[in-house]
């Protein structure tokens, strides 16, 4: 590992900083010192970001607003300011920007001008989530925030939540337990993990089979904020039934769900019962539509 131009900032660079989810001790020795030296740092908000230096005790020559609202705005005064020489910071109100934040198109535009752009790393939520996950995450999707309804959501839902696969995303609080619920109904062999606050005194990490955190958040209070959402899919397991087994189970599920119970509940007890994976007993419950 090597220190060499570590600390040294060209004449029109754009770095992308990464600052603290929560923790203000997470922001790393590096971004602090690079912090202090440039001309002028762009943030999503400029008092969050002005509080968290104050706290840190980092100076800084010059805050300057860049958010969803005046990205597009701000391109060709930061370009500007690349051509005079100045060294330009970038961060978003927590993590790492661009990433689900502002700063795509800024960063793309520097790029086509020809100026430097220098990523200097550290907090990132997604990350932070998938390294506390226990999911096998070689790969994974990252779906940023959320559609704000359920139509939306369900499809891209829909769409990347199959086996083998990890998916992680971000919504609302309010919205966690429609979500959940959500992918419950699409993937229910999923395991998820949902975290909240994030580094933060009050840091909350649930990690349970989708369906059981569904019910978990049922009876869950106080959920604020924003909230990251893990899940994994294990491949899929091909139910070996003889048709007499399917039949007898087909049975149970007809007499249960004419006793009032839900098609959550009938999956949940016949699954548990005799063994089947959730989802081909979902399946099977589903098909009893047509079967009428």
């Amino acid at each position: 590992m090597s220190s060499k131009h570590a600390d040294t900032i060209s004449p029109g660079t754009l770095l992308i900083i990464a600052t603290p989810l929560g923790n203000a001790d997470d922001l790393s020795p590096r971004a602090r010192k690079l912090l202090a030296e440039i001309d002028c740092l762009y943030c999503e908000d400029t008092r969050n970001t002005s509080n968290l230096l104050k706290y840190l005790g980092i100076p800084c020559k010059e805050l300057r607003s860049l958010h969803s609202h005046n990205e597009d705005k701000r391109i060709q005064e930061i370009l500007h300011r690349l051509q005079s020489g100045d060294r330009i910071g970038l961060c978003s109100d927590a993590g790492t920007p661009a990433i689900s934040d502002p700063g795509s198109k800024v960063t793309a535009a520097v790029f086509e001008a020809g100026f430097r752009v220098s990523p200097i790393p550290g907090p990132s939520a997604p990350a932070a989530l998938l390294s506390a996950s226990g999911f096998p995450s070689h790969t994974y999707t990252f779906l940023g925030f959320l559609p704000k309804t359920s139509g939306p959501q369900r499809k891209i839902l829909a769409q990347n939540l199959s086996p083998g696969s990890v998916v992680v995303a971000f919504v609302p609080a309010r919205d966690v337990r429609d979500v959940v619920r959500l992918a419950a109904d699409i993937q229910p062999d999923a395991i998820a993990l949902m975290g909240r606050e994030l580094t933060k005194e009050f840091e909350e990490l649930l990690r349970l089979p989708v369906v059981e955190l569904a019910d978990e958040l049922d009876h869950h209070e106080n959920l604020r904020g924003e909230v990251s959402l893990a899940f994994w899919t294990p491949p899929s397991k091909k139910a070996e039934v003889s048709p007499e087994t399917e039949e007898r189970i087909r049975t149970a599920a007809k007499a249960m769900l004419a006793g009032g119970l839900s098609r959550r509940d009938t999956q949940r007890i016949l699954g548990e019962l005799t063994g089947q994976p959730k989802r081909w007993v979902l399946a099977l419950i589903l098909a009893l539509d047509g079967d009428e």
